[in-house]
C-alpha cells in the first residue's frame, strides 16, 4: 500500500471521497480502518443476485427463482421470482430502509406487493411480511461479516463472494455479489 496512505486520517478522508464519487467501496482492502462503519459498508452494501433458494428440502437455483437483493445508502430492497411450482409463479417486491453502525443492524419494508399468477388469473396482496423493524447484533470476523437477530432465528452473514440468509440454522437464501452499484 502507498505509505502516504497509512495515515488514518488521510485514509477516511479517501475513503468518502471514493464513494461520493461513486467508486466501489469494497474494493479498498478490508484491512483498511477495519473497525470502521465505512469498512463494514464496504462489506456488506452492494446488489446481490440469487444463487440459491433452499425450500422443503430441495436446493432450487435460477430459472426456477431469480432476485435481486440490494442493500444501498440506508435503502433496502428484495425482488424475488418463484417459479418452482408451475405453472404458479410467484413475485415478491418488498422496499425499505436500513441502518447499520459497528453493533447493529436494522432493517423494514415499507413497501410490500406480492404477486400470485396461476390457472385462475393474478392475485396481487400488499400485506407486508411483518411489521417494525428486525435488529441485528453486528459481528465482524476479519473478512466476514455476521449478523444475528435479537431472537437468533435469522443470520446473515456476508463474505467477498456474497451473503446467505439463514433461519433457525439452515440456509434460506444464498446471494453472490456483483460489481453493480
Amino acid at each position: 500500500m502507498d505509505s502516504r496512505l497509512s495515515d488514518p486520517i488521510l485514509r477516511k478522508i479517501v475513503i468518502r471521497i471514493l464513494v461520493a464519487l461513486g467508486i466501489v467501496a469494497h474494493a479498498w482492502p478490508a484491512h483498511a480502518d477495519e473497525g470502521s462503519i465505512e469498512a463494514l459498508k464496504a462489506r456488506t452494501d452492494g446488489v446481490y443476485i440469487l444463487e440459491e433458494w433452499h425450500k422443503d428440502g430441495q436446493v432450487y437455483r435460477p430459472p426456477q427463482v431469480e432476485g435481486r437483493f440490494v442493500l444501498l445508502n440506508g435503502v433496502i430492497m428484495t425482488i424475488l421470482h418463484n417459479k418452482m411450482q408451475p405453472p404458479n409463479e410467484i413475485t415478491v417486491v418488498v422496499i425499505g430502509r436500513y441502518t447499520l453502525d459497528s453493533a447493529k443492524f436494522s432493517y423494514g419494508y415499507d413497501n410490500t406487493s406480492i404477486f400470485t399468477e396461476g390457472s385462475s388469473g393474478v392475485t396481487v396482496s400488499h400485506k407486508p411480511l411483518f411489521e417494525g423493524l428486525r435488529n441485528f447484533a453486528v459481528n465482524s470476523e476479519g473478512d466476514i461479516v455476521r449478523m444475528r437477530s435479537e431472537t437468533g432465528q435469522q443470520e446473515l452473514l456476508f463474505d467477498a463472494s456474497g451473503s446467505t440468509y439463514s433461519e433457525n440454522g439452515k440456509p434460506l437464501r444464498v446471494w453472490r455479489r456483483t460489481t453493480e452499484r
